[in-house]
């Protein structure tokens, strides 16, 4: 495709012509200078056929040293295709037009490899949350932390020949009311995510390339590759804001799961539940009992939260006349719990 027919083809179907237009008029009439957003698109859109080629070689080395990691569910990777990266760079630097501090401003097509640091990302996938600290200590040893000044004094490392290294230091991204002592402990930095995602997020330089790494369990990747396809960035779905509030539910639900799974992990190991002669009680240790309180109360809460979610939903064809037409004043409801 030609790159003209391909520009205008980008840009309508990612809905992204306000942006750019806004970056142009920013550019020329604030900076008086020439719109360069279309200039550094095409340049990337030229040279990335050849750097794929390197990317998904580095891509493929780099899963196969995580092979040595023993506790690993599952192992993915990626390379960013073209429209996405070009999507990233104009939303990136729309987002920080007159942010002139901001890695992002001068963005451009021969330095966007070394600014955006998720053109290879991999994933590893645990089976349960406690299994994280291990897999995490085991990564560090195959890409080892600098010296921490050298992180305070820049956010993102440079490459150095010949090395593999933590290009940023790692951050664990936590919910509302998670516990973050654990991360700490392991010298983590963590950040609040509104949305409810988990994961420890790592930047790594290898072979002169950064790569995303990302780990989490297979109840957070669920639910992650779920509020992607419906959610995130689906704001022009007329149904997004009920959406939300589904991801929201289905993000407390896949949590609990994590927390059931991990308290099986335990009473298996500990042959913590028991049951009695006659059969009708087991005996428990009080960890595990503590541990499906804990459960039974979040259910309770996630069961309220769900129903107020369903109390406002009222049935469109409940909602009409025999003809179809609209009646007023009606609707259906739902009962609170009994």
């Amino acid at each position: 495709m030609e790159w003209e027919a391909y520009w205008q083809n980008l840009l309508t179907e990612k809905k992204l012509n306000y942006k750019v237009k806004e970056l142009n008029e920013y550019e020329k009439i604030v900076l008086e200078q020439e719109p360069c957003t279309e200039r550094i698109c095409k340049g990337i859109y030229e040279r990335y056929d050849e750097a794929e080629e390197h990317l998904n070689a580095v891509k493929k080395n780099c899963i196969e040293m995580f092979d040595q990691i023993e506790g690993v569910y599952l192992k993915s990777g990626r390379v960013k295709k073209k429209d996405s990266l070009l999507c990233k760079v104009i939303v990136k630097r729309w987002e920080n037009i007159e942010a002139f501090d901001n890695k992002y401003y001068d963005l451009d097509e021969f330095n966007y490899d070394k600014i955006i640091t998720d053109l290879v990302g991999i994933r590893l996938i645990i089976n349960y949350r406690g299994k994280w600290a291990d897999i995490h200590r085991k990564i560090l040893n195959i890409f080892p932390l600098l010296e921490q000044r050298a992180y305070e004094e820049r956010t993102l490392l440079e490459h150095l020949p010949g090395r593999q290294f933590q290009a940023e230091w790692p951050i664990a991204y936590y919910a509302q009311n998670d516990p973050i002592q654990e991360y700490k402990k392991e010298g983590l930095h963590v950040k609040l995510k509104a949305i409810g995602y988990r994961g420890i997020h790592y930047i790594l330089s290898y072979q002169e390339t950064y790569i995303e790494l990302q780990l989490r369990t297979i109840y957070d990747e669920a639910w992650s590759e779920c509020d992607h396809s419906y959610v995130y960035k689906k704001e022009e779905n007329r149904s997004h804001e009920a959406l939300v509030q589904m991801s929201k539910i289905l993000n407390r639900l896949t949590h609990l799961s994590d927390i059931l799974n991990d308290t099986m992990k335990s009473v298996y190991d500990k042959e913590g539940i028991l049951v009695g002669e006659q059969g009708d009680e087991w005996t428990a240790f009080s960890e595990h009992i503590n541990r499906i309180d804990e459960i039974i109360g979040k259910l309770e809460e996630t069961d309220d939260i769900f129903r107020e979610f369903r109390s406002r939903l009222v049935d469109t064809q409940e909602d009409c006349d025999e003809t179809g037409e609209k009646r007023t004043g009606t609707g259906s409801e739902v009962s609170g719990k009994d």
